[in-house]
């Protein structure tokens, strides 16, 4: 994974499953929020991504999560 690479020493979560992953590092200040969704029939993928500053995180935190429980393959 590229982005664990890159940024490896600034992850803060990351989870793997058979067809998804996500992680949330910090960079440039920022909290960086990524999931990737593999669709095997389509051979394609899905992206989501948030990027929010550090003061925002309680506020942010909560509607990043409730965003990505919406966002799946259809």
């Amino acid at each position: 994974n590229k982005t664990l690479f890159i940024n490896g020493n600034n992850v803060a979560y990351n989870t793997i499953g058979k067809d998804f992953y996500a992680v949330s590092y910090i960079e440039n200040n920022k909290i960086h929020y990524k999931k990737v969704i593999y669709n095997k029939d389509e051979n394609s993928y899905a992206v989501f991504e948030a990027t929010y500053l550090p003061k925002d995180k309680k506020f942010m935190d909560s509607i990043v999560n409730e965003m990505v429980k919406s966002f799946k393959i259809i």
